[in-house]
């Protein structure tokens, strides 16, 4: 790609930034705050209207509220009246709708279509006849793909009524008699359901150009569902669902599926409907997300690789299972010969199962244990199955276990570009890792901060510097490193020495460009201290490179490159 065609990107990532709040937490995509700052940053002038118009003004969205008066409900998806300009009204002296349809200009087509109900008591009053014969009668959208549906929960809701969503079928009815196209559609409510809306009598006729389905709500009735072209599914089950109140699929034409909290007995019916012969196939399946609720007393059959049912997915490249619960059912084999490329393993007890030696395509592989009682990963089985044997993995992430193994072991993934440890990691394991890893770009690792760590002085980083200036560079490809601090309580051994040692290590990276640091303030005494060393005149004759060196510090953990463990 030419250079210049990276211009509108770096724009759009410009106005991106430009519109998050203050706090560091980006708005949501329909928030009209967020949708008012970008519009007015794209009339700044005609060159930047031309190349961005059709990527700001692709969201349409509509919003109905219970009254005509704005209240805050969270500080990151505030309405406010005094900031926006979008066309607002009061319905029946009741509700207020607001949209920005005014604002899109008359040449720009919007591409995706969201509608907002504050709470779902909107869904059995006037507001709905007002969206569906006034508001959406009016206009023609051809360009829309996304129809996006949300439900919010609203205050002081212990006590609510169950929701009928039977209304919202005239919703998405009027949407799309508007938005013959639309392709995707997504449903987000976490009220309480009552009478279900039917959702193929929501779509009619347009059913059959549904290719994206993603639901986040238990109000929906699935039992005449038939969507012939859908490849890609998302479904968050509620508690005790069962195999009948999943969406249906063809297991021929499904290419990306995700199924959340769903108990290992659903989910082997769910594969079972699709045998023939003793076999289950999913010719296109490409993607799999699994989050198993194993909850004891509810794990189906012990072992979902039944030797009389062959499972194949011969397209299958991207595979993620998660477990919350007391146990989990042995399902890895049921995978065990797909021809993967992204494994991620979530709390799960079948670790010693994932050998990348017998999986030659595999690029990315992460394996996490969330912390609690036995939270530390089996570290014999990550280094013999994972790290040590000679494979083509670009793309590592570890959570928590022991990493002074990592200072023994011998890598044989010598083609890792980047890797994220969970836990503390220290200068001995870094340096050990960095000197055996030739081509690593991008590195994350974690640090246990507690009240008790020493703060680094000046002269003992300049003092290793020098001792370091007489060794070999330990690496020469990574150009970006992160380090998580984990603010824990007591003395965690020998742990508690200030991170202030990662100077010396990094003085024998020429090629790094940019340290992040998460969770330190800038004022913190260590992180000021870094900062002093790596514009030290005495420690830059050692370490030329960070004369241009980037180091940012962030008090929170957002928007760093790695998905922490935790």
């Amino acid at each position: 790609m030419h250079p210049v065609l990276f211009i509108p990107h770096i724009i759009e990532d410009i106005f991106d930034f430009a519109t998050q709040q203050t706090d560091g937490n980006e708005s949501e995509s329909s928030a009209p705050s967020a949708e008012l700052a970008k519009y007015r940053l794209a009339w700044v002038c005609r060159v930047w209207r031309a190349v961005l118009a059709p990527r700001v003004f692709i969201d349409l969205y509509f919003y109905m509220q219970r009254s005509p008066y704005f209240k805050v409900v969270e500080d990151d998806i505030e309405y406010t009246k005094s900031s926006m300009r979008s066309m607002v009204e009061v319905v029946d002296g009741r509700f207020l709708y607001q949209t920005n349809m005014d604002l899109i200009p008359a040449h720009v087509q919007p591409r995706t279509v969201t509608v907002h109900l504050e709470s779902g008591d909107l869904l059995s009053s006037s507001a709905v006849g007002y969206l569906t014969h006034t508001v959406f009668v009016q206009n023609s959208w051809p360009a829309v793909k996304e129809l996006y549906i949300v439900v919010d929960e609203p205050d002081l809701s212990l006590f609510r009524d169950q929701v009928d969503y039977r209304p919202m079928e005239r919703i998405v009815q009027a949407v799309l008699s508007q938005a013959p196209n639309v392709s995707a559609y997504m449903m987000e409510s976490n009220e309480l359901s009552g009478p279900l809306m039917n959702l193929q009598a929501a779509f009619g006729v347009h059913a059959i150009n549904v290719t994206r389905l993603d639901l986040h709500t238990n109000g929906c009735d699935y039992s005449r569902l038939e969507l012939p072209a859908l490849a890609d599914l998302t479904v968050h089950c509620e508690t005790d669902v069962e195999i009948d109140m999943l969406p249906p699929f063809s297991a021929h034409k499904i290419q990306r599926l995700q199924v959340f909290n769903i108990t290992p007995r659903v989910l082997y019916h769910m594969f079972a409907k699709a045998k023939v012969e003793g076999t289950v196939r999913y010719p296109q399946l490409e993607e799999l997300a699994i989050e198993l609720d194993s909850l004891m007393g509810d794990l189906g059959p012990p072992d979902l690789h039944h030797p009389v049912i062959r499972y194949e997915f011969p397209k299958l490249c991207s595979l993620h299972l998660k477990t919350s619960g007391q146990s989990t059912p042995n399902v890895y084999d049921v995978f065990a010969n797909a021809p993967l490329k992204y494994l991620a393993l979530s709390d799960v007890h079948f670790f010693d199962r994932i050998d990348v030696a017998n999986l030659p395509s595999l690029v990315s592989v992460s394996l996490k244990r969330q912390a609690g009682e036995d939270y530390l990963l089996p570290q014999a089985i990550v280094n013999n199955l994972v790290v040590e044997p000679v494979s083509s993995l670009r793309h590592l992430t570890v959570g928590y276990m022991d990493n002074s193994a990592f200072k023994s072991c011998r890598f044989g993934c010598l083609s890792l570009r980047s890797l994220y440890i969970g836990g503390s990691v220290s200068a001995g394991v870094l340096e050990s890792i960095l000197g055996q890893l030739p081509a690593l770009v991008d590195v994350g690792i974690g640090y246990w901060q507690t009240a008790q760590c020493k703060t680094t002085k000046l002269k003992t980083i300049r003092s290793r510097v020098d001792v370091g200036n007489q060794s070999m560079a330990l690496n020469t490809s990574l150009a970006r490193l992160e380090i998580c601090a984990e603010h824990r309580s007591g003395r965690v051994g020998h742990r508690h020495r200030g991170v202030g040692w990662i100077v010396p290590v990094l003085a024998r990276v020429p090629s790094l460009e940019k340290l992040s640091m998460y969770g330190w303030s800038p004022e913190d005494e260590e992180v000021a201290t870094i900062l002093q060393a790596v514009t030290d005149k005495r420690v830059c004759r050692h370490a030329k490179h960070f004369v241009d060196l980037l180091v940012c510090v962030k008090p929170s953990m957002e928007n760093h490159l790695f998905e922490y463990a935790e």
